[in-house]
């Protein structure tokens, strides 16, 4: 009797090799997913950033309203930019500092709700800060909230910008932005 050697591989060897390649390629797929989504936050942070600094400017051009204590710039508390930006006027050429000022405003709130998701901000003046006896600056906090759909969960954090907290009635994540300036 001659003994036949069978060449090639078995059904369950195919099997388990298309097991593996699966699992390998959902591995995969997950860091990619993960990956889009990471970026995608990044994304948001770099808007809210340049938003930040963008108010800033419009701010430190109009020095004439940002000194007053009670300025059209802070918000009161954590805003949504609909109410922010409730009655834009069709250009900005106000004459006033506080006319110009609430265009400022209205401007970038609106602009923001188009970068951001469910936007809100704070605006808030802190004080005045003396540098070197000689110069009074005015210390402003900018927060900036939006629901972040593809970063880390924020939910069980200090979630705070400007000493404010924004809420929500959903399940989704607020990401914020802070920064603190003089001006």
């Amino acid at each position: 009797m001659s003994i036949k050697y069978h060449q090639g591989f078995s059904m369950i060897e195919i099997l388990v090799a298309l097991v593996i390649l699966a699992i390998g390629l959902l591995g995969m797929a997950t860091l990619m997913i993960n990956s889009l989504q990471t970026n995608q936050s990044a994304a948001m942070r770099s808007t809210a950033t340049l938003a930040a600094y963008d108010l800033v400017e419009r701010m430190r051009s109009n020095a004439d309203e940002q000194v007053l204590e009670t300025t059209i710039y802070s918000t009161g508390g954590v805003q949504g930019v609909e109410y922010l930006a409730t009655g834009a006027p069709d250009n900005c050429n106000e004459k006033s500092a506080a006319d110009l000022a609430v265009c400022d405003r209205q401007i970038w709130a609106k602009a923001l709700n188009d970068v951001l998701p469910d936007a809100m901000a704070i605006v808030k003046f802190e004080g005045t800060v003396t540098t070197g006896g000689l110069t009074e600056n005015r210390l402003w906090c900018i927060g900036i909230f939006w629901k972040d759909t593809g970063g880390q969960d924020v939910s069980d954090k200090d979630d705070k910008a400007c000493g404010e907290t924004a809420t929500s009635t959903d399940k989704k994540p607020w990401a914020f932005y802070e920064v603190k300036v003089l001006l």
